[in-house]
């Protein structure tokens, strides 16, 4: 798409791959923008297919321009997705029921995918980030052999 003209804001979404419709809250977050709404949602179903399986959530930057156009990324799945896909379901009680086992290097793994579309300068503090968030679904983190988290 020709694009010209100032940008006129950017909208983030989370949206299921192959999903998109018209409906809340993809076409009132388009609508405010005055972008073409069926387009975007035919545009985003046919590259969003190509890259994930149906239905994976994807995190969508949209960029909105002053002439009613825009241009959009379609990014990694949210962590907490990676994570919880990887090794099952979380806890709905976290803080009072021990969950599943994870290694530390089972987590890089997820660190690694995420890494570039973080605000990290290196793999470690990635990692941090994912550690963070699988201990707050309710995951034990192993960190070697010898001692795991409580």
């Amino acid at each position: 798409m020709l694009i010209k003209g100032k940008i006129s804001g950017t909208i983030r979404l989370v949206i299921p791959s192959g999903k998109a419709t018209p409906a809340p809250p993809i076409g009132p977050a388009l609508a405010q923008k005055k972008l073409n709404i069926q387009n975007f949602c035919k545009e985003f179903n046919e590259r969003s297919l190509k890259m994930y399986e149906i239905t994976t959530p994807l995190v969508v930057v949209i960029t909105a321009y002053t002439n009613n156009t825009y241009t959009f990324i379609i990014k990694n799945p949210p962590t907490s997705y990676l994570v919880l896909k990887k090794f099952g379901k979380g806890l709905s009680t976290p803080n009072k029921i021990k969950g599943p086992d994870v290694s530390i290097e089972e987590l890089r793994s997820v660190a690694k995918i995420k890494m570039s579309e973080m605000m990290v300068r290196s793999e470690d503090a990635a990692l941090a980030c994912v550690v963070g968030m699988a201990k707050s679904a309710g995951l034990n983190i192993i960190y070697d052999e010898s001692r795991s988290e409580e």
